[in-house]
């Protein structure tokens, strides 16, 4: 996903929903291309990333070991 403004996009669609199945080990590559620093956590699993500043890029992995709907920042 790349950091823009006050969003994340996947494929130009905007703060996706992602969808992943139970027990998969999941990794989000997280990439900064605008000026401004840019941060991505899913709290319920324990995700928080460094700061990415312009350029940046890495990778959040976690477990999805729990059934439900989350919200990521």
């Amino acid at each position: 996903m790349t950091g823009l403004n006050t969003k994340w996009t996947r494929n130009a669609a905007e703060n996706p929903t992602l969808e992943v199945p139970l027990g998969s080990v999941v990794q989000i590559v997280l990439e900064n291309d605008d000026p401004v620093p840019h941060q991505f956590a899913i709290s319920d699993f324990d995700v928080r990333s460094e700061i990415l500043n312009q350029w940046d890029r890495l990778t959040a992995m976690f477990t999805a070991d729990e059934a439900g709907r989350f919200t990521y920042v």
